[in-house]
């Protein structure tokens, strides 16, 4: 694209629903900040590279738990399953209690907060934060990985969670 040619014009609501229509799978990244422990649903991680270990993730500036993502050093990648709709919800919810009473979870050995039923869940180290329109690309290095069983991925597509068909 060269300076004379105009940006793309491309509506916010058009874009949207062309990625309402990207099945993307559902994580929660969980971290600690300040006032103590964070979370977010997220369909945006991707493997970067595999020596070394990376993986990227996108969070919206306007999330609660971007003053403390901005911050932190270290978080955990939760790849959920597809029974684990409600904890989806509640980490994607405005104002919800993410880590009360319904969410199990425990300390990682390190501190981060980790969600217990998650089958798989990555302890990374955040190493950038690169802006991007209103979101924040997240780089971060696996520093640790747990693995508990198997997992049949929970989908987010047309605005719902979802199941692969067999």
């Amino acid at each position: 694209m060269s300076l004379l040619t105009p940006p793309p014009t491309v509506d916010r609501e058009t874009y949207r629903r062309v990625f309402r229509e990207y099945a993307g799978d559902v994580i929660v990244v969980t971290l600690d900040g300040s006032d103590g422990p964070h979370g977010f649903t997220a369909t945006s991680l991707t493997s970067v590279s595999a020596q070394p270990p990376i993986v990227s993730f996108v969070i919206n500036e306007a999330s609660s738990s971007w003053p403390a993502l901005r911050e932190a050093p270290t978080a955990v990648i939760n790849l959920l399953d597809a029974s684990h709709t409600d904890i989806a919800r509640t980490f994607a919810t405005h104002g919800a209690d993410r880590f009360g009473a319904a969410t199990p979870w425990h300390r990682l050995a390190t501190g981060e907060p980790v969600l217990t039923l998650a089958p798989i869940a990555l302890r990374v180290e955040i190493t950038h934060r690169i802006p991007a329109g209103e979101q924040h690309v997240v780089l971060a290095q696996v520093s640790d990985v747990r693995v508990v069983g198997s997992r049949e991925p929970l989908l987010y597509w047309a605005g719902d969670y979802r199941r692969i068909a067999s």
